[in-house]
């Protein structure tokens, strides 16, 4: 669907698509018209690269009684006007994967909720006007991943390990649990 006018999409299964490289050939990257989801019940996982480079991509909803468990890598990569996480994120979801955020220009407010246990690589590399992050409470502590290197000739010595969040201009975050990193 990649150069289909859509403007909404409702996914009632989950689809069988390549996913090995990491632009991936989901039915709907690259899509330009792309603004909204909905998910039906028998999605049980975001998958990988499913909406990447959507640029118009705001918003996902879900029927209810859809409860994705996991975000795979990639599914919103380059959706640059989503503004927020929780206009995609259920508080079903346990795993984020890596690069799941990257490039998302816009994306401003990040609220990681309790049920998520873990966030990949990269996740929000790229995110270049973040500045707001809630970690909510739980008991559980929550693992996160590292950003990249931009230089496949970077080494430790001359570009230390980076956060998380480490391009992101971030002015204000709530950590309300034990994190492991």
């Amino acid at each position: 669907f990649y150069d289909c006018p859509l403007n909404s999409v409702f996914i009632g299964r989950m689809l069988s698509y390549g996913t090995q490289f990491r632009f991936g050939y989901s039915p709907f990257a690259n899509n330009e018209s792309l603004t909204k989801a909905r998910l039906g019940n028998y999605v049980t996982k975001i998958q990988a690269n499913l909406f990447r480079d959507c640029k118009a991509f705001t918003t996902l909803n879900y029927n209810g009684n859809c409860k994705p468990t996991e975000v795979e890598g990639y599914a919103f990569a380059g959706c640059k006007s989503i503004l927020s996480s929780d206009s995609v994120l259920q508080v079903s979801v346990k795993t984020i994967g890596n690069g799941v955020f990257e490039n998302c220009e816009k994306l401003a407010n990040v609220i990681i909720n309790p049920s998520v246990t873990s966030i990949g690589n990269y996740a929000f590399n790229g995110c270049t006007a973040l500045t707001q992050v809630t970690i909510e409470e739980s008991e559980e502590t929550l693992s996160l991943g590292y950003n990249y290197c931009y230089n496949i000739y970077d080494d430790y010595n001359n570009h230390p390990g980076r956060g998380l969040f480490y391009d992101c201009p971030l002015n204000s975050v709530f950590i309300g649990r034990m994190l492991s990193y």
